[in-house]
């Protein structure tokens, strides 16, 4: 079978090769569906790094089944998810805490086999593929 996908604002984060993963977020207009933006899950479930304030790498890791971990950064993350073309990070919830666990939205600017710049706020983290 062929799925053939039109990618209404050219939007194909991490590119797109046979047998890749990718989560695809469309539209229904008149005339059928649109692809707005394509984000290959299989290029972004490595292991990512970048160094800290204190000069020492800090690493982010996503898995493919929606696992994250996070090491020698500020701020844990033990899941991932994307939603709407966006990068969804959840926080684990702390024990004997009344709050729920946290979840941060990022946009992907950029994902190809080296590199991966997210965006949060006005705040831009770029990380560097590890493997």
């Amino acid at each position: 079978d062929t799925l053939q996908i039109e990618c209404v604002n050219n939007l194909i984060v991490g590119g797109v090769e046979v047998g890749e993963r990718v989560a695809v977020t469309y539209n229904n207009s008149g005339n059928g569906l649109h692809a707005m933006t394509c984000i290959n899950m299989t290029a972004l479930e490595h292991l990512w790094a970048q160094p800290g304030a204190d000069g020492h790498k800090q690493c982010i890791e996503f898995n493919d089944n929606g696992r994250a971990s996070t090491y020698d950064m500020s701020i844990e993350y033990n899941a991932w998810s994307l939603e709407d073309g966006k990068l969804l990070l959840y926080s684990p919830k702390k024990i004997a805490s009344e709050q729920g666990a946290a979840v941060d939205t990022f946009e992907i600017m950029e994902l190809n086999e080296d590199r991966l710049v997210l965006m949060h706020g006005n705040l831009e983290t770029e990380f560097i593929r590890e493997n």
